[in-house]
């Protein structure tokens, strides 16, 4: 064989090997994927003397030692997070404080978040600050000395408190169940129902509103009969459907002496209600609230108060 040809076949064997290698060897800073073999069923995130504890209660997440109802979307983001960690390379290796405090892994500034299941413990994973690299974080692992470059904004995922891991859905129901709404309240009681085939919303045939001074929230002793938009009356109760708390209150928390304004929704075989106590004037101005659908008291937003303290006048022809 000519020497020319030996070398030509030469340098293709080469060729072929640095692309098999190449093949074979991960590129660097590519993901590496560390997944736990079993998923937990609960979650302590502690960052210096504080800590939040979310366990599965019943197929659903709770937070906290009163097991609050959690978020379901930031509780399962939480859950995924811990349970399969997308690392890049190792940045250092070193136990020294002073070169952890430089990545936000020293015991002052740290989130240490363990995962656990069936009282095993399954992972600890410690976070610092975030890279100056969008979306990646500096992690250690429990028992390692390793400072890895992980994937995904983990400090913002993990540096979360009780209220902000809590639920904020005070109900949520069908319009296609509701059958009536009653309101009542310092302007005097009045209820919608639905009626006739096709169904549609109507003043209850008992039902008397207060002269316009009344449905105005003032008082008066005067009746008069309201005759309802049934499309205005729709529309109002469609907004009724699902409520969200603007915050919750402490479950210690006193609610003003006024009284208040009551919207009792009839399901059928049941009701939801949701009573409105203002407190404060103008800007200052705050709807605290208790409901039949949860032992917690919360507080309303300004637009949801608007809606559920609605005047009877708003719905006439």
């Amino acid at each position: 064989m000519k020497p020319r040809k030996i070398a030509l076949l030469s340098a293709i064997a080469v060729l072929i090997v640095l692309l098999v290698v190449q093949i074979l060897t991960p590129p660097r800073g590519s993901v590496r994927e560390m997944k736990l073999s079993e998923a937990p069923d609960t979650i302590v995130i502690a960052h210096g003397a504080d800590s939040v504890r979310l366990a599965l209660k019943d197929g659903s997440w709770v937070v906290g030692d009163a097991q609050y109802p959690a978020d379901a979307s930031t509780a399962q983001r939480i859950a995924a997070s811990i349970e399969a960690i997308k690392v890049l390379d190792a940045v250092a290796k070193t136990s020294d404080d002073a070169v952890l405090a430089r990545y936000g892994l020293d015991a002052a500034n740290a989130i240490t978040v363990k995962a656990l299941k069936g009282g095993k413990e399954l992972r600890t994973l410690v976070v610092g600050k975030d890279a100056p690299t969008a979306s990646q974080t500096y992690i250690r692992l429990q028992g390692g000395r390793e400072i890895y470059l992980a994937s995904g904004t983990l400090r913002t995922t993990f540096g979360v408190n009780v209220d902000e891991l809590r639920s904020k859905v005070v109900y949520s129901v069908k319009y296609d169940d509701i059958s009536k709404i009653t309101v009542s309240g310092p302007a005097g009681t009045w209820t919608l129902e639905k009626v006739g085939s096709p169904a549609a919303w109507a003043l209850a045939s008992d039902g008397k509103q207060r002269s316009a001074e009344a449905i105005s929230h003032t008082a008066t002793a005067k009746s008069s009969a309201i005759s309802i938009d049934p499309d205005k009356a729709a529309a109002w109760v469609k907004s009724l459907i699902e409520l969200t708390a603007d915050s919750w209150l402490a479950d210690d928390a006193s609610l003003p002496n006024v009284a208040p304004t009551t919207v009792t929704i009839g399901l059928g075989d049941h009701e939801v209600s949701v009573s409105i106590y203002p407190s404060g004037s103008g800007h200052d101005m705050k709807y605290l609230c208790t409901s039949s659908a949860t032992p917690y008291k919360f507080v309303m937003g300004s637009y949801e108060a608007g809606v559920f303290l609605k005047p009877l006048a708003d719905l006439k022809k």
